[in-house]
């Protein structure tokens, strides 16, 4: 009876410990994310912290174009702070590009090609202590955004 009491104590000391005593900082953030007015189902999401000295994060984008971001360093959500945003994800890409494409970089593998957008200079995602979950990311090629395609 003693050891199940005990065990039972310090099972619950541990769970309590567990849930309150680990909150490293983060919060939560998440959102929709579009390119053009148009939404994206498949991509990836790296925030930079714009001075350089806080934590990254990152995010998957799902194929209903909502994300969840968490920070490299948590398991629960991102740093608060300000951030330049790039994105990832595999363009779309029309038969006369592909052609053309093909014809540049012989053997390259055009499946295998991502466009990347990164955020203009002037632009920042911020997060706040409380946290966001609502973000709209709106890329606008036409606003700065500058795109890269790689392989």
């Amino acid at each position: 009876m003693f050891k199940s009491s005990l065990f039972r104590s310090f099972f619950v000391g541990f769970f309590l410990i567990t849930l309150v005593g680990c909150n490293d900082g983060s919060v939560p953030a998440g959102g929709m994310i579009s390119v053009d007015g148009e939404p994206i189902n498949n991509g990836r999401i790296m925030l930079n912290p714009v001075d350089g000295n806080g934590k990254k994060a990152f995010g998957i984008v799902m194929e209903d174009s909502t994300f969840q971001l968490r920070s490299v360093d948590s398991k629960r959500g991102v740093f608060p702070g300000s951030f330049r945003v790039t994105v990832t994800l595999k363009p779309e890409i029309s038969e006369s590009q592909r052609k053309k494409l093909q014809r540049q970089a012989a053997g390259l593998a055009i499946e295998e090609l991502t466009a990347s957008y990164t955020s203009p200079e002037d632009y920042a995602l911020e997060i706040g202590e409380g946290g966001n979950s609502d973000l709209q990311i709106e890329i606008l090629t036409k606003e700065g955004w500058s795109k890269r395609i790689s392989d």
